[in-house]
């Protein structure tokens, strides 16, 4: 290989007072040493040194070794790097060693000297690097000649119709993408697109850019963009990787293969924006898909050209805004008998309906595996965004790792996958905290979980708080939470009003807000129906983390059947604190959604659909696999649990005997789902209320539950769980 395809790109400016550097490999590696030589025409302060390593964020280079670097499994923890400074003769020596730099998410490293005193533009900053690459290990050179930046303060509006003089019909694609570079070349600026109809293929978003329509539909063309290539997907990092792909997707390294292969890859979107700031996309426009964007989890085996799977796709980007136009009202929905009526609809501050309609709204149809899927972003706004159209629509957004998010007015019907959904995974190469969100007025049907916290829960959650949700059916659970690999959460509300700055445990969001405020908290009671249950919170031990190692296990399962199961032995398992669920009626409990009606595209009646008792359940280990937590224990607990003037109805039916019945503690790689399917659904539960396990101080206030058919069962059974405080509610019973 010729040492050029091993080399180093480097650019150095200075701007506003400061002396920015980056540094790129052109070949990824898992570990490498820069140096960089600084002439002494440059002098600052060693404290006044930051540096930004594949976008973890901003830290400041002497105490680089304690910077975050997310979670992995016991025994395998990692540092960002180490820094350093040295005077040497002639130069100033700063020292970044011991960097992992297989994944790639722009720039590799930017280092930051604020308000250097340089006495020579002309003077040359040296770059050496050493690095491992194909086994092999290299030393490559590279200089930079600083550049003065002027700040882009520049401002212009364009109206892309009118200026490219197009018509309905027409392909925007490059007149979009053309505005969008020029506009963030000049400073910022909105781009105007009106009423007409046109097709899109993929465009790249930049920073300081609004682009804004007024009654546009987009089609989405064939020639959307397709995946990346990373470290674990290239071949000649692993030209061996035919023969064995098995091992190699179970290295415990592998960040590509800790989540499906829709969270792993960025590129293959309709909209896509890497490590940008301050973007846009608003106003009244339908989005079609026109089946050009897939839905299938491994997109990788389809044709190419035909790997597209997201309308938005949003990777390390701060301070972004999707959605309609904010009409600054609260959405809601009622259910009539009428298929015609169907549609949400904006409140008013008595709680009338409005006079506007929702053609302000942004609406996707066939938006692939996800509308939105943005991971490692901070400051999020999304607003007023009504999808549906089942068959071609997993996700509605997830929001991985992400911080400081307000979203409000979803309306969203036959998803087959989750509508809101919170995240964390090692789809960046390191993993990300979830912390400070705002949600508030869900509208949801889908044929997984209307708000959910997980499945990859790789790093911890805080300060989460859903106000208002309307589930019209759903095939899991209305409110999930399934804390599978080692994520903590802490401040896990629904209906605390936290919304509108009210949460009445304590949560406070800082400068979050809706852009408007809210006369009531709840103007409407929020309602879960159709669901195959209201709420489900959980914690297993999956463990898709890095560094995680797999090893067989064999046992009998309770069928006394004969089981085979892969079971990571360093793992830790999650922990969940301060869960708060409130101000909800549920009832016409079964698996309802309509995503699988296909009568009528209404909600089914109830024959036999599956349902199950609503659960809160920690994790024990199993026995039979002599394994122990890194602190000794076997068991987490979910500790800190109110639930509070909440009705629940369920369908009941079950004979006495079935509260004999406890689910067995066992291994799963789907953690809670086991409790959810096939033989460990409704007739495992001992209780057709509410059924607590593994958890501590637990208040039922106001709590009242009913079944449509009578039901041998207890109403609330607890099984090893302490400190239970019943107010109001119906009698618990021990097991």
């Amino acid at each position: 290989m010729q040492n050029a395809d091993i080399g180093l790109k480097s650019d150095a400016f200075y701007l506003e007072s400061d002396l920015y550097l980056k540094v790129n490999l052109i070949r990824r590696t898992k570990n490498a040493d820069v140096y960089i030589s600084l002439p002494d025409s440059i002098a600052f302060s060693y404290d006044e040194v930051y540096v930004n390593l594949i976008g973890r964020g901003e830290h400041k280079l002497l105490d680089l070794e304690n910077q975050y670097p997310g979670k992995f499994a016991s025994g395998f923890e990692r540092k960002v790097g180490f820094g350093e400074i040295t005077k040497e003769e002639n130069f100033t020596l700063i020292k970044i060693e011991k960097l992992d730099l297989r994944a790639k998410n722009g720039d590799d490293l930017i280092l930051k000297i604020k308000k250097p005193e340089i006495n020579d533009f002309d003077s040359k900053i040296l770059i050496k690097a050493k690095v491992l690459t194909l086994n092999e290990n290299h030393t490559i050179k590279s200089e930079a000649s600083i550049k003065i930046k002027e700040p882009k303060n520049g401002f212009e509006k364009v109206d892309l119709v009118k200026l490219y003089s197009l018509k309905s019909g027409d392909n925007i694609t490059k007149a979009l993408q053309s505005e969008i570079d020029r506009l963030n070349l000049s400073g910022n600026g909105e781009i105007y697109i009106t009423e007409g109809e046109y097709f899109l293929s993929s465009v790249i978003l930049r920073s300081n850019i609004h682009v804004y329509f007024d009654k546009v539909t987009l089609k989405v063309l064939p020639e959307c963009n397709s995946e990346e290539k990373n470290y674990y997907t290239n071949k000649i990092y692993f030209p061996e990787i035919d023969a064995s792909p098995a091992d190699f997707e179970n290295l415990p390294e592998n960040y590509v293969t800790k989540q499906d292969s829709g969270h792993s890859f960025f590129e293959n979107a309709l909209f896509f924006a890497e490590r940008e700031e301050n973007v846009k996309i608003t106003g009244s426009v339908k989005i079609l898909g026109m089946g050009n964007l897939t839905r299938e989890n491994e997109f990788k085996d389809l044709p190419e050209g035909k790997h597209a799977d997201k309308v938005f796709s949003f990777k390390l980007c701060k301070n972004i805004e999707i959605g309609g136009i904010n009409v600054k009202k609260d959405l809601w929905f009622e259910e009539t008998l009428e298929s015609g009526d169907d549609e949400p609809f904006y409140l008013n501050e008595d709680g009338t309906k409005s006079d506007i309609g929702i053609a302000n709204m942004m609406k996707v149809t066939d938006g692939g595996h996800f509308i939105i899927l943005a991971t490692g972003c901070e400051k999020v706004f999304i607003h007023d965004l009504y999808a549906t159209d089942g068959e071609v629509i997993r996700d509605t957004m997830d929001l991985m790792g992400c911080s400081n998010v307000v979203i409000t007015n979803i309306y969203a019907q036959t998803a087959h996958d989750d509508i809101v959904k919170l995240g964390s995974d090692c789809s960046l190469g390191f993993t990300k905290k979830s912390k400070n969100y705002v949600i508030r007025n869900i509208i949801a049907d889908t044929g997984c979980n209307a708000f959910q916290i997980g499945s990859e829960t790789a790093d911890d959650f805080e300060d989460i708080c859903v106000d208002n949700i309307y589930v019209t059916g759903c095939g899991k659970a209305g409110f999930s939470a399934s804390i599978n690999d080692g994520g903590k959460v802490k401040n896990l509300h629904l209906n605390c009003g936290g919304s509108v700055g009210k949460c009445k445990k304590g949560t406070h969001h800082g400068d979050l807000n809706l852009g408007y405020t809210p006369k009531e908290t709840h103007p409407k009671r929020s309602i879960i129906k159709r669901a195959r249950m209201p709420f489900m919170i959980s914690l297993s031990m999956r463990s898709r983390l890095l560094g995680a190692v797999n090893k067989k296990f064999s046992y009998v399962n309770h069928l006394s059947e004969s089981v085979t199961e892969d079971v990571v032995i360093n793992a830790e398992v999650g922990e969940i604190e301060n869960l708060y669920l409130g101000h909800f009626d549920s009832f016409d409990s079964f698996w309802g959604s309509r995503a699988i009606n296909t009568l009528d595209n209404r909600w089914p009646k109830f024959i036999d659909q599956e349902r199950t008792t609503p659960l809160i359940i920690g994790y024990k280990i199993p026995g039979f696999l002599g394994l122990k937590f890194s602190d000794g224990t076997d068991t987490r607990k979910i500790r800190n649990i109110i639930i509070e003037d909440v009705n629940l109805t369920v369908k009941g039916g079950n004979p006495e005997s079935d509260f004999l019945n406890s689910p067995p503690e066992q291994y799963s790689q789907k953690g809670g789902q086991r409790y959810l399917s096939g033989d460990n659904r409704a007739s495992l539960i001992p209780a057709y209320g509410i059924y607590f396990r593994h958890t501590e101080n637990l208040t039922l206030k106001d709590v009242t539950l009913n079944t449509e058919s009578p039901d041998g069962r207890k109403a609330v059974v607890c099984e090893n769980s302490l400190d239970i405080k019943v107010i109001n509610s119906p009698e618990v019973t021990i097991k």
